[in-house]
C-alpha cells in the first residue's frame, strides 16, 4: 500500500511539474523574430520593409508590405501595399481603405496608389503627363495607402481587420494579427 502511495505521488508531482512548466512558457512566449528588412536601392536611399501573405474572407492570399524609403537623412511617410491575385481581385481605388479596430472605430486610408508609378515615370516624363496616365497603368489588383494615420492611433495588443474596397462587389477582409501590427510601428520609427 506504501508503495502505491509513492508510485502514485511521485506521478502526481511530475504532472504537476509538466502543467507548471507548460503554463509558464505559454503565458511567457519568446518574442517574435523581426520580420524587417533592410535594402540599399543606392547610395542614398534605404529601405526598409515587412512582407506578409493574409487570406482574405474569400479565401484569396495577399501580400501585405508595409515599406519605408529614406532618402538621406529624410525619411518618406510609411506605406502599406496590398497586391491581390491577379484576375480574382480588381481593387476600387476610388474609395479608401477601411481600418476596424476592436473598439468598433474605422480609419480610414487614402487610396494613393498612383505614387507606386510617380516615381519610376518622372524622370522619362513630366508631371502633368504622368498624373494624366497612371489611373490606366495602375494593376486592378494593387493598392497602395498611407499607414502614418493608422500607426498614430492603433496599439499592438489587439488585431484590425483591412477591409479593402472592390469594383462592384463585396469588400475583401484581412485580419492584421498584434505582432504585425506592431511590425509596421516599428518600420515607422
Amino acid at each position: 500500500m506504501r508503495q502505491g502511495l509513492t508510485s502514485y505521488l511521485i506521478r502526481l508531482g511530475t504532472i504537476t511539474w509538466l502543467v507548471l512548466v507548460l503554463a509558464i512558457t505559454l503565458a511567457n512566449p519568446l518574442p517574435a523574430k523581426a520580420r524587417l528588412m533592410q535594402e540599399r536601392l543606392s547610395p542614398q536611399i534605404q529601405l526598409a520593409k515587412s512582407l506578409h501573405t493574409l487570406k482574405d474572407n474569400h479565401g484569396y492570399s495577399w501580400q501585405v508590405i508595409a515599406f519605408q524609403r529614406v532618402q538621406g537623412d529624410r525619411p518618406d511617410p510609411p506605406m502599406l501595399r496590398l497586391v491581390g491575385f491577379p484576375g480574382a481581385t480588381t481593387v476600387d481605388h476610388s474609395q479608401p481603405l477601411q481600418v476596424l479596430r476592436s473598439s468598433a472605430s474605422t480609419v480610414l486610408l487614402a487610396d494613393v496608389s498612383a505614387q507606386i508609378f510617380a516615381a519610376a515615370g518622372s524622370a522619362a516624363r513630366g508631371a502633368q503627363e504622368i498624373s494624366q496616365n497612371i489611373p490606366q497603368n495602375i494593376p486592378q489588383n494593387v493598392a497602395q495607402y498611407e499607414l502614418q494615420p493608422l500607426l498614430s492611433q492603433l496599439g499592438t495588443t489587439l488585431p484590425v481587420r483591412l477591409v479593402i474596397p472592390m469594383v462592384g462587389g463585396e469588400p475583401r477582409e484581412l485580419r492584421a494579427p498584434p505582432g504585425l501590427i506592431e511590425e509596421w510601428q516599428r518600420l515607422a520609427r
